[in-house]
């Protein structure tokens, strides 16, 4: 089972994988409060394949929700569009349908007016244009509940968002080797894995833990970057406990982060990164055999600079 990355999705335009039910079903339990009386809008989502329609529609009047719509994209055709108010949840097929003068892109004047009535988007949109989509519904201040990939949180629409708490990380993603992994169902039926997660405007319905540590600092173990005024933190389980300055931790633990415990300071991707936290900044003449300086962080070990991986940077709360 191979990892698809935004990038390859990009370059290939490899858009239809399609969310399992059950992966919808453990994470929108916990925004359950925040449905009630709402106007769903799914605007990635044929109903004939989405497991999105499939579980609002079934669980609607449970949930108490208001309205469900759903639109798609057929680059061939005209589509319509399917509203559902209730009549009958177990007959996924009952819904309301009216034609678009359009393909059903999400950028459609049609689909837009959906989407300003709504009250929450939710949906699994194409990767290939997840930064469009993010830009798209900030503009409106839309609340959402989305599956996007985990670079999503380098945007730089996006990652002031994160910092500001105005956008979090949802509840379900496997973490694994600093990165967090769904799978989904691609248009032959097979499983594939995906680094991606579910993020969302809307704080979930559960507390994260409190991290509990289980290192110390050394100065020998955690060498200090060479352009940013913090450690180096290379696992998640390797944050040490009697240390409150800066450090870079993966991405991956923004999921399990808990605001109480940790303030977020910046991030170091590309795009997103706050030059005002370097403390050096350096220029392509330095090194000039390296082309994304700007990219990453960069530590300096055995005497040699070597460039990390994108680093989130935290400190703890006293």
């Amino acid at each position: 089972m191979g990892v698809l990355h935004l990038h390859k999705a990009q370059k290939v335009k490899n858009d239809e994988f399609y969310t399992q039910l059950s992966d919808i079903e453990l994470e929108l339990a916990h925004y359950k409060q925040h449905l009630k009386g709402k106007h769903i809008y799914c605007n990635c989502d044929n109903p004939k394949f989405s497991k999105f329609w499939e579980y609002f529609h079934v669980h609607f009047n449970e949930l108490g929700l208001k309205q469900l719509t759903v639109t798609y994209y057929d680059k061939t055709a005209f589509v319509n569009r399917y509203d559902y108010y209730g009549e009958n949840d177990n007959d996924i097929t009952s819904a309301v349908v009216a034609p678009l003068n359009s393909h059903g892109d999400f950028r459609s004047p049609q689909c837009m007016a959906i989407m300003k009535a709504a009250d929450i988007v939710v949906t699994n949109p194409p990767f290939s244009l997840m930064q469009q989509f993010i830009i798209y519904l900030n503009k409106y201040n839309k609340d959402f509940i989305i599956i996007a990939p985990q670079i999503l949180i380098g945007f730089k629409q996006v990652f002031p968002l994160i910092k500001t708490k105005q956008l979090f990380c949802g509840v379900n993603a496997h973490e694994t080797a600093h990165r967090n992994i769904m799978q989904f169902v691609n248009t032959n039926g097979q499983i594939v894995d995906q680094v991606a997660g579910w993020y969302t405007t809307i704080l979930p319905d559960i507390e994260k833990p409190i991290y509990q540590f289980t290192a110390d600092y050394d100065i020998t173990k955690y060498p200090m970057y060479d352009n940013y005024d913090a450690i180096e933190v290379t696992k998640v389980t390797d944050i040490p406990d009697n240390y409150y300055g800066m450090m870079g931790v993966p991405i991956s633990f923004l999921r399990q982060l808990n605001y109480n415990q940790f303030d977020v300071i910046g991030i170091t991707q590309r795009g997103a990164a706050d030059m005002s936290l370097r403390s050096k900044i350096y220029k392509p003449s330095d090194y000039p055999n390296w082309n994304d300086l700007n990219v990453s962080a960069v530590i300096i070990k055995n005497g040699q600079p070597k460039i990390t991986y994108s680093r989130l940077l935290i400190k703890r709360k006293r």
